[in-house]
């Protein structure tokens, strides 16, 4: 089932022959600890069991549930003494924890495009297979940018460094009156200011940068064809403006 899901989710269908982009371990974290939130199963499987092993052992006036006491070792469970067992609660001791990561409020919020919200999380995981991370694991050859031609394809230099790039920032910060950050893209956006609503704007605006700018990326190599910045940048924000109103 494990194998069915991770399948689905990096390929659409049940199989998949490529390594996943994301190891399934941080797939299954929690979103604000950089996951997507999904169940590991068989820590949901072995919380659904304990729940009646939890039941049964909360019955300690029968003699067979003492026996059990003694021969089953409850260790996970442990620190629940006195409290009402869950599923939850279960699955929350056989996890492993993970700290909350900066950028899960800039990923997943309800002005981002679901597809725009994916593609940044695996930005943010450094997971993207740009021509530099090829080339370093022995798949390819060249590590040119697609975009530009010139530079080493990282995805620094794909995101805010390359000409092609620049060219749709700079078109999107005329529209919105805005200046984007080239830099550090989330201290950027964890010091804007203003309202709610005007911070997850911006925020939706630089995600869906991240994605054309990707999509034409496999444009240029799939299909030997790249879309004029300007019109990039047009389009982008008219299905933007569609997805806020």
């Amino acid at each position: 089932m494990e194998t069915l899901c991770r399948n689905f989710l990096w390929d659409g269908g049940t199989e998949f022959m490529r390594s996943p982009l994301v190891s399934w371990d941080k797939v299954c974290k929690p979103v604000k600890e950089g996951g997507l939130g999904l169940k590991n199963n068989a820590h949901s499987n072995k919380a659904a069991i304990a729940k009646f092993v939890w039941w049964i052992t909360s019955k300690s006036d029968h003699l067979w549930v003492k026996w059990v006491n003694i021969y089953y070792q409850q260790q996970q469970l442990s620190n629940q003494k006195g409290h009402e067992y869950s599923i939850f609660k279960g699955y929350e001791c056989l996890r492993e924890k993970g700290a909350i990561v900066p950028w899960h409020g800039c990923v997943w919020n309800k002005w981002n495009i679901p597809k725009h919200s994916l593609m940044a999380w695996m930005y943010y995981h450094n997971s993207l297979n740009t021509n530099e991370k090829l080339k370093r694991l022995g798949i390819a050859e060249d590590d040119t940018c697609y975009l530009c031609g010139i530079e080493c394809e990282s995805q620094d230099h794909l995101f805010f460094n390359c000409c092609y790039s620049k060219k749709i920032l700079e078109n999107v910060e005329q529209q919105i009156k805005v200046k984007l950050s080239t830099q550090n893209i989330l201290a950027w956006l964890q010091q804007k200011k203003g309202t709610i609503k005007k911070q997850g704007i911006v925020t939706a605006i630089v995600t869906a940068c991240l994605y054309q700018i990707w999509r034409q990326r496999n444009q240029s190599k799939f299909e030997l064809h790249l879309t004029k910045p300007e019109i990039v940048a047009r389009q982008m924000m008219g299905d933007l403006r569609i997805r806020i109103q």
